[in-house]
């Protein structure tokens, strides 16, 4: 009798499992259905075709994650967490800082760790929670890099990380380091706009 319970249990499992990826769902579970159709699609747009079918069995044979993803799906939906996914990708992203004097020197830095960059004449300096750092460069190619991840133009010489701006207050940007920077005409309003509708995210 206890083996074939199991038996049973574990062929209830498997039909459970099976249903999920394949199978019309019924009624009352309808939401799992549209969940694992949403998790499909995040899953095809964000992995090579060869690999999605793969990452699909293991998400559908692991209960906890499965329910871990279903449950924020829930709570943030799709784009909660394609925000997320973007975030995290974002954490892993480094900056290389290379002195034009010495090419040897070469420092790589998170790009959630910089606060603000300025530059005078070609001498760019790398504000960070770390510390100072610097490169030979333009302040046009580094904003092209890092606009991707919140940094904006605030004045002619200066471009700062929306997630190390604390407040602003009129034209001046208060930073997290204590740091503050008076905004030109020409780019507060862009400023402002983006940092009223930024999140802060912290690593």
């Amino acid at each position: 009798l206890h083996n074939s319970l199991q038996s049973s249990t574990h062929h209830d499992k498997h039909i459970s499992q099976h249903n999920r990826k394949f199978l019309p769902i019924s009624p009352q579970n309808h939401k799992n259905h549209v969940r694992f159709s949403t998790l499909k699609c995040l899953i095809c747009r964000n992995v090579k075709e060869s690999k999605s079918m793969n990452w699909l069995e293991k998400i559908s044979a692991n209960d906890h994650l499965y329910n871990n993803l279903a449950s924020f799906l829930d709570q943030y939906e799709e784009s909660g967490l394609q925000t997320a996914l973007q975030l995290y990708r974002n954490t892993h992203q480094v900056y290389i800082c290379k002195t034009k004097q010495d090419k040897q020197s070469i420092t790589k830095i998170s790009i959630y760790d910089i606060i603000y960059l300025e530059i005078q004449k070609h001498d760019i300096s790398v504000h960070t929670i770390h510390g100072t750092y610097h490169k030979y460069g333009s302040l046009a190619n580094e904003l092209r890099l890092l606009s991707l991840y919140g940094f904006l133009k605030c004045t002619k010489n200066c471009i700062v990380s929306l997630n190390h701006i604390q407040s602003i207050y009129g034209d001046d940007i208060y930073l997290i380091d204590g740091t503050q920077i008076h905004m030109s005409r020409k780019y507060a309003s862009t400023v402002i706009i983006a940092f009223s509708q930024s999140k802060p995210f912290k690593v």
